[in-house]
């Protein structure tokens, strides 16, 4: 069986905070604002053999700027999709981060170019693990820059259509659907609905899939760009 988690959403007044077990059960606490704030989430791992992943919670998820200078280190990866192991090892490689998920990367720049959700069997710890380096990245004087690709926006407006049969199964004993896990009360829904589509590093433009040259008639910069991807990908609500 699969242990899977957590998952954490904004209920207003409290924090549900959903943990699956390796024996398939369930554990849900509920926690105040302040106290979800305050605590060190775990990410745990079944049949690959990476650390747990501690992690908090940041207070705000910001929308970021879209142009940066070129930093002396810059590693760009995409297609994830789920797949935990290829990226822990691509980033301990790379030496972006130790073998404890410690930022190793200085100044540096990464740049995940989407996609790295759905079709693996750990997209949830792929998620938080980005958000963790978001965070330490910037502790640093580093950046993590996660754009959108077209499986965000499947997932966020609650297609299920790449989904693996490991978050199927868990939906079903939820009673739940991937539309309710990704709605506007998930702190990770939050955070990928800031997240833009393009990101210009010195002189290199980062985008997932490319850029139809239609666009060219629109006269738009990056930001008018990324405004109008935000708010065509993140229209899901919660039901």
């Amino acid at each position: 069986s699969y242990g899977d988690g957590p998952y954490i959403f904004d209920l207003g007044d409290t924090t549900l905070v959903l943990t699956r077990n390796h024996n398939s059960s369930f554990d849900s606490t509920f926690l105040s604002k302040d106290e979800a704030l305050q605590t060190q989430f775990v990410c745990e791992f079944d049949s690959i053999s990476s650390p747990s992943l501690t992690f908090e919670l940041n207070s705000d998820s910001l929308i970021e700027n879209d142009a940066f200078l070129l930093p002396k280190k810059l590693l760009a990866l995409s297609d994830i999709e789920g797949n935990f192991e290829a990226y822990y090892k691509l980033l301990l490689s790379n030496e972006v981060i130790d073998s404890s998920y410690n930022w190793t990367f200085g100044k540096g720049h990464l740049v995940i170019v989407g996609d790295l959700v759905d079709r693996g069997d750990y997209v949830t710890q792929c998620l938080w693990l980005t958000y963790h380096l978001e965070n330490e990245a910037k502790k640093h004087g580093g950046e993590v820059h996660y754009l959108l690709g077209n499986h965000e926006q499947l997932v966020l407006l609650g297609y299920d259509n790449y989904v693996s049969e490991k978050y199927l199964s868990l939906y079903k004993v939820l009673k739940t659907d991937v539309s309710k896990i990704y709605s506007n009360r998930s702190y990770l829904t939050h955070w990928i609905s800031n997240k833009n589509a393009m990101c210009k590093i010195g002189e290199r433009l980062f985008v997932h899939g490319g850029i139809n040259p239609k666009i060219l008639k629109y006269n738009v910069d990056i930001s008018q760009v990324n405004s109008e991807v935000r708010r065509d990908f993140c229209t899901n609500e919660f039901k």
